[in-house]
């Protein structure tokens, strides 16, 4: 059962950890699904563009949250910590076992010297600030759990302020048509507030859905380049 943590802070004072997880090219293997029609090398290249477009969109993000929000790269690869990639961030590993472990292990680790701790993952590089924006001032006013739905049932951002039992992270199937709402029933009482549907990309058919929703976007100069790579490179 997740724990209500007593926080009397005022926004001023608050602390908000923003945790990416992300693999390391050349230490595993990226987009493992996607690879399998496109190919290792160009599924590495999709996956640097995704990193590059996420780490683009936090960048702005805490330029406006300045001093509250504090953006970690959660890696999967304890020996890639000090790699050149993981520069812009602090980074701290995510542990060995499971995606249950892992987001088990980053979410509590933050939570010990941050006030709300919020996971995303690279899958949704089409994330636009008003996505953060939505979720931070609902933490900020609300002190609550937030949660942001994919459309393949899982999520693309979880963000929270209490203490969550490892039980309810572990006991969650991931990848799974409802992973989300898994996660939803093992918190109960606790109910998260529900963010914006949006699409991760796993396979090479949710490229083309990502493609559509780069077109009819605002999008900034990394989304630019993973749009024109799209339209150069897989067809």
């Amino acid at each position: 059962m997740a724990k209500t943590k007593t926080n009397p802070k005022t926004k001023s004072s608050m602390k908000i950890a923003l945790a990416i997880f992300a693999k390391t090219i050349g230490f595993s293997a990226v987009k493992t699904r996607l690879a399998e029609s496109i190919g290792i090398q160009k599924a590495e290249e999709f996956y640097q563009l995704c990193l590059n477009s996420i780490e683009e969109l936090v960048l702005n993000i805490q330029v406006k949250y300045r001093g509250l929000l504090i953006p970690y790269w959660a890696i999967a690869e304890n020996q890639a910590i000090d790699n050149p990639q993981w520069q812009t961030f602090n980074s701290i590993w995510t542990g060995n076992g499971g995606l249950g472990e892992r987001l088990d292990n980053v979410y509590s680790q933050l939570l010990k010297n941050h006030d709300y701790v919020m996971l995303i993952g690279t899958d949704s590089p089409q994330l636009q600030p008003e996505f953060f924006n939505n979720a931070l001032e609902h933490i900020i006013k609300n002190r609550e759990l937030v949660i942001g739905p994919c459309t393949d049932g899982g999520f693309y951002l979880f963000g929270g302020g209490i203490e969550i039992d490892r039980s309810i992270w572990v006991n969650t199937q991931y990848s799974q048509s409802d992973t989300m709402n898994q996660l939803i029933e093992n918190l109960k009482p606790q109910t998260p507030h529900l963010l914006p549907l949006q699409q991760d990309v796993d396979v090479l058919e949710d490229i083309y859905t990502l493609s559509n929703i780069l077109e009819n976007s605002k999008i900034s100069a990394s989304q630019t380049k993973l749009r024109n790579w799209i339209g150069e490179n897989i067809k």
